[in-house]
């Protein structure tokens, strides 16, 4: 038996909601004379409804007065990937690998409301290693990480970001506005990784996380104490961390 909803106007939302996801599902968008109907309400009262999912993302209005699912359903969708124990274990098994082979610490993030989310982290068994605390003190856009997952993101995540951290400024090459942080964006796509050496000897790398053909939904990160990252070093991680983003890229479906 279904328990009784304390506050009905969040339950007649979240009602709605599902009918709109329920209508992508079949490939097509919601308009708000049939969820009025379905929803046995008054045309008014569901439209005010629809206007505050928008307003928070999870709904979003097509062209005449079609609705379709928002982009933090599609981000809830993003994340599903990692709740099951096989995909929990592909994916450590796999960076517990390339830690072990190079040596050095590695992550898994993804990009939540705006901000890098750490799916998945794995430490290396260096005497000498940056530890993940340091690391997660750093400012979005100082992590090639973060420069990353604003790389790959839409424009509506890219509003998310810009509404969370602002623009990079000296952060990132002092980029001030917006057209100048999509060129830098555009460059990071076109190179296909991103690689920050930090003032205070870190060395950081990161590539993105897709399968062959399709959008990335993750990047995958490594970094190490400058010292232990010459020039061919550098590209010896960049190496193995692009095979790395392929395999857990096949492994997580």
């Amino acid at each position: 038996m279904e328990k009784a909803a304390p506050v009905q106007s969040v339950r007649k939302a979240l009602d709605i909601l599902d009918l709109v996801v329920e209508a992508g599902i079949s490939s097509s968008s919601a308009s708000l004379s049939a969820l009025a109907e379905k929803m046995a309400m008054p045309r008014n009262s569901v439209h005010n409804l629809l206007k505050t999912l928008v307003a928070c993302g999870y709904v979003e209005q097509r062209e005449r007065g079609m609705y379709s699912a928002g982009i933090k359903c599609r981000q809830l969708v993003r994340l599903s990937r990692f709740e099951s124990p096989a995909a929990r274990e592909a994916i450590t098994a796999r960076m517990r690998k390339f830690a072990n082979d190079q040596g050095e610490a590695c992550l898994l993030v993804s990009l939540v409301n705006g901000e890098r989310v750490v799916i998945s982290y794995v430490d290396c068994d260096q005497a000498v290693r940056v530890s993940h605390a340091t690391i997660e003190k750093i400012p979005f856009y100082e992590k090639p990480t973060g420069r990353l997952l604003a790389a790959i993101a839409g424009d509506l995540e890219l509003q998310q970001i810009l509404q969370r951290h602002g623009l990079p400024g000296a952060q990132w090459n002092d980029i001030n506005d917006e057209q100048s942080l999509r060129d830098e964006l555009a460059e990071l796509r076109r190179q296909g990784y991103c690689q920050v050496d930090h003032e205070n000897g870190l060395a950081a790398l990161a590539c993105p996380v897709a399968a062959e053909g399709e959008q990335a939904w993750g990047v995958v990160g490594t970094y190490a104490p400058g010292y232990r990252c010459p020039p061919q070093r550098k590209k010896e991680l960049l190496k193995a961390l692009r095979t790395l983003a392929s395999e857990l890229a096949a492994a997580v479906v």
